[in-house]
């Protein structure tokens, strides 16, 4: 009695987000998840993966996907181009004793700048410029007594330095390499992410939002019940890394970008006991990726990687990421969000190592359907990527010549899926789906759907 079931599905009509070249594998990945009744996991495409001599600390991607990786035992900086054999990828060894903790490159890949976080008196200026073509070393000097994170605005004109050893944040002209301003923060700051000329400094328990421009702080937020040591900027928001209590409780809080208020938090469920185990995290323009140095459960399976939407000022329901390292120890994307780079222990084989995935956050909001004829009813589910909870579904069955749009909706649950029934005394039917306001150009449909209630 059950009816033959056909997919339809649809990629046009949404605003383009760019060439949906990696579309059929991420969409695979990701239905097959939500799908099946366990784990939803999404699995990204891996363009590379490389072998180095120790898991690194702190990383930044190249807009071509180079990795670039501090090796904090090495005293050593990795460069690993996309797309080659791991053998030949560049390691540059740096001066001194002092280990290699951030870094930041510029975009055209000819300069990174490399924080050395040893608090030592004789390391004051511990940030150096390191020449990527030549290997040349340059120590900046007058920066302060303990540094540690750094990154670069969107045109490499201004290098942002946290220096938690003087409660600052220090601002370097890197046309001159010297310091143009310092600006005073009330704690600590730990954690930094810089964007839309705007940095923004994590801590304890505050978040500040600093304008590079002005060297001012225009903004400040709390952080409920913790301190992050890791940010990250995605659709609009400030996104931390809180951690807090022993045994350990890890979250993700979602910050207005202008006002730094508290937009939204979600839990995430972490089975490593260590109150200063690495948790970082890093964005693409939908999702925020969240590594643990150890283990981050899902369903009672461990992963090292939790992979969490966000739309909307709104986080999803985190899910695993497959395949991500044994043992993170470092996350990254590129500037635009279209590569992310993890790097930890790659696998038992290879041992510590980085690997370079493709976002897929350039395809455009999908919806796939199926239909069936049971029991005089005309059942629909579907499930959607990249389309926020709350949207409106509506199904439209043909009736003689002609579609109509039915008075049933439906609405897209937190988990992407939707599902739709209404009576229905016929044998066969034709329909499409529309999510979104019929219309607009902001709704996406599915191809025509064909579906026979067939004979038992």
């Amino acid at each position: 009695m059950n009816g033959a079931l056909t997919v339809g599905s649809i990629r046009s009509g949404w605003r383009s987000w760019g060439a949906g070249a990696l579309a059929a594998s991420l969409i695979a990945g990701l239905l097959l998840g939500a799908q099946g009744g366990s784990a939803h996991a999404l699995t990204l495409p891996v363009d590379s993966s490389h072998a180095l001599p120790e898991r690194p600390a702190r990383m930044d991607v190249g807009a071509d996907g180079t990795i670039y990786a501090t090796l904090p035992t090495e005293i050593a900086i990795a460069i690993e181009p996309r797309g080659v054999p791991g053998d030949l990828g560049r390691i540059i060894e740096l001066p001194g004793t002092a280990k290699p903790f951030d870094i930041a490159v510029t975009a055209d890949g000819a300069t990174a700048y490399v924080s050395r976080t040893s608090p030592s008196p004789d390391l004051e200026g511990s940030i150096e410029r390191v020449d990527l073509r030549t290997g040349e070393v340059a120590a900046l000097a007058g920066l302060g007594t303990w540094v540690t994170d750094v990154q670069l605005t969107a045109d490499d004109a201004t290098l942002v330095v946290a220096s938690p050893g003087d409660q600052e944040v220090v601002l370097i002209d890197t046309a001159s390499d010297e310091v143009r301003a310092r600006v005073t923060v009330p704690s600590q700051p730990l954690g930094l992410a810089v964007a839309n000329g705007i940095a923004y400094v994590g801590g304890s328990p505050f978040l500040h939002a600093i304008d590079v421009k002005s060297a001012s702080v225009i903004a400040t937020g709390r952080i409920p019940d913790g301190y992050t040591d890791s940010l990250a900027v995605v659709g609009g928001a400030v996104v931390a890394a809180v951690i807090s209590g022993t045994p350990v409780d890890a979250r993700l809080v979602a910050f207005d970008a202008r006002t730094l208020d508290v937009l939204d938090s979600v839990d995430l469920e972490v089975t490593d006991p260590q109150l200063f185990a690495q948790f970082q995290i890093a964005a693409s323009a939908s999702r925020v990726y969240a590594t643990w140095a150890l283990n981050w459960a899902f369903e009672g399976v461990e992963y090292s990687t939790a992979v969490v939407p966000f739309m909307s000022g709104t986080f999803g329901t985190p899910e695993p990421l497959t395949p991500s390292p044994l043992n993170a120890s470092a996350v990254a994307t590129d500037r635009a969000g279209d590569w992310l780079a993890l790097g930890g222990d790659v696998s038992l084989q290879v041992g510590p190592g980085v690997e370079l995935l493709a976002t897929g956050d350039e395809i455009v909001p999908t919806v796939e359907a199926t239909a069936r004829i049971a029991k005089k009813k005309l059942r629909v589910t579907g499930v959607t990527t990249s389309v926020a909870p709350g949207t409106k579904v509506t199904i439209h069955v043909r009736t003689g010549k002609k579609y109509v749009a039915q008075k049933k909706t439906a609405k897209v649950r937190a988990d992407g899926t939707f599902s739709w029934q209404q009576s229905f005394r016929g044998k066969t039917a034709r329909l499409y789906v529309v999510v979104g306001e019929p219309g607009s150009q902001d709704s996406i449909r599915t191809k025509a759907i064909r579906v026979s209630r067939s004979a038992t």
